[in-house]
């Protein structure tokens, strides 16, 4: 489903739903009430628009880091495998820190909001990022191109 969304949507608007989705979620999650206050539903509803908001923000970042390196075939496998260590390194260092942030936070919803809050400033750096993609992607078109490359980046910058 994500796949055909984005083909049909672009990946621009797409990240920008993902960010809305995960956003969303977290919202949700840091307001929902004290188990003896109410019921999970806030808690389950934050959990499903954080998990779709991540899939689409995966399969976003995937398409899109696949396209700066379309022109140069021969840099494929160690972009991607690259990208691949980088990501897999970070989302395991974020697992084991996720227990000592939630025993930081104390005990029960507490700690599970002080996670939310610091999900919230990684959201922060995400939207930073999708801005300068997208300030770069208004530039590319500007000059009637439709994508960046890897030549890009090297010779110019991204986002500059």
């Amino acid at each position: 489903v994500t796949g055909s969304l984005i083909r049909s949507h672009g990946t621009e608007r797409m990240g920008w739903v993902g960010l809305v989705l995960f956003v969303s979620g977290l919202v949700s999650n840091i307001f929902a009430r004290v188990k003896d206050e109410g019921t999970a539903a806030a808690w389950i509803m934050g959990l499903i628009l954080l998990g779709v908001g991540w899939n689409v923000n995966f399969a976003c970042a995937t398409v899109m880091l696949s396209k700066t390196y379309k022109d140069t075939p021969s840099v494929a496998t160690k972009i991607q495998a690259g990208n691949d260590f980088v990501m897999f390194g970070i989302t395991g260092v974020l697992i084991v820190s996720t227990g000592y942030i939630y025993k930081a936070g104390g005990a029960g919803m507490e700690g599970w909001r002080l996670v939310n809050y610091v999900v919230c400033g990684m959201v922060v750096v995400m939207f930073s990022l999708l801005l300068i993609i997208a300030l770069y992607a208004r530039k590319l078109d500007a000059v009637g191109r439709d994508s960046v490359t890897l030549e890009d980046i090297e010779n110019e910058g991204c986002g500059t």
